[in-house]
């Protein structure tokens, strides 16, 4: 029997028993991708209901059930006046006319 006899006859015997194990190997990781996906399609979900959630909870929050509200009436003005010292510039000793001009 030569090399090239062998490996035809390795091949052959064993050949079925490599391939049904690579099958398994590639559906158990096909198997553990579609569990990740699954999950995080999942997950979004469940984030997306939250947030329709929350914002429901906000709107009802609002006046009118927050649509725009048109009368002028409810909205009140604040004026508000803030001071604020920006800089202070002093005059030489004895030459306060430069300020006062």
């Amino acid at each position: 029997m030569e090399m090239g006899d062998v490996k035809r006859n390795l091949r052959k015997k064993y050949w079925a028993i490599f391939e049904a194990e690579q099958q398994k190997i590639k559906q158990g990781n096909q198997s553990a991708a579609v569990t990740l996906r699954k999950s995080m399609a999942d997950d979004w979900r469940k984030f997306l209901k939250e947030c329709a959630l929350y914002y429901r909870q906000e709107v009802a929050d609002f006046p009118d059930g927050g649509h725009d509200i048109e009368d002028e009436n409810d909205f009140s003005m604040v004026d508000t006046t803030v001071q604020e010292l920006i800089s202070i510039t002093e005059a030489p000793e004895g030459n306060n006319s430069l300020l006062f001009d």
